[in-house]
């Protein structure tokens, strides 16, 4: 998985990469060796770009991605391998409509302006599937979602800040 270090903040989603084991990529990118279509499928949806456009920082207006500020924390939900399976589903529909526009870069399709309708739509059904993963009522908006990813994050560092307490009595 391929996820730039740089992107424009008028994009809806992060035009992330999938690709084979045998692509070099630059300092202007991450990489996530290994990445499946689960975490494919997490990054490409609206839980994540709300946790990005927040927590993340900026260069000018742009979004810059970081391991350490963005996806490390990221409150990822528990999934059983049957959700696991079903949401790699909905990332794969993205990747097949996006083969069909051989002749646009990822930059050009996740153009606000020029997205192509089946691919932003496919998008949208991801981001219903992943809300689900979180819990079973749809957020109502950004605000909601983060509220629900920051009590998630407040839980998890509150049970790794006990775990160290716990091993320093």
């Amino acid at each position: 998985i391929l996820v730039p270090s740089v992107s424009s903040e008028r994009r809806e989603y992060i035009p992330i990469g999938f690709f084979d084991s045998d692509v070099i990529t630059t300092n202007a990118n991450y990489l996530i060796p290994g990445g499946t279509l689960y975490e494919f499928a997490i990054l490409s949806s609206t839980m994540h770009m709300d946790w990005v456009r927040v927590v993340g920082g900026r260069l000018e207006s742009r979004y810059r991605y970081s391991a350490t500020i963005i996806y490390n924390p990221f409150p990822w939900p528990s999934i059983t391998e049957k959700n696991k399976s079903d949401i790699s589903k909905f990332a794969e529909q993205i990747l097949l409509i996006r083969e069909k526009y051989t002749d646009k870069t990822l930059a050009g399709l996740y153009d606000p302006e020029l997205m192509p309708r089946d691919l932003l739509d496919a998008h949208h059904k991801l981001d219903a599937a992943v809300e689900k993963l979180y819990r079973e009522r749809p957020f109502k908006d950004a605000s909601e979602r983060l509220s629900y990813l920051f009590s998630l994050y407040e839980k998890l560092t509150n049970n790794v800040a006990q775990e160290q307490n716990y091993g320093e009595s």
